[in-house]
């Protein structure tokens, strides 16, 4: 997950500063990332909550928009 978090802070820095055709490339790779992010995330939402401790209440729209990117294949 720190890779994805690295990679994403890293695009989506690289975005802010694109313009034209480079910020379609960069919304292509966030895209991307999002989509690979999407499994492990939930695993982890799903693993702390069978430790006991549920985080919906925070992490609610995070799963909910995972969950999107997992129906949608990946």
């Amino acid at each position: 997950m720190e890779n994805y978090q690295r990679q994403w802070l890293a695009a989506y820095e690289q975005r802010s500063m694109a313009s034209g055709m480079d910020i379609g490339r960069m919304d292509a790779q966030l895209e991307y990332l999002a989509k690979q992010i999407s499994d492990p995330l939930i695993k982890v939402l799903d693993f702390v909550a069978n430790m006991g401790l549920f985080l919906d209440d925070h992490y609610v729209m995070a799963r909910n928009v995972a969950q999107q990117y997992l129906r949608e294949g990946t």
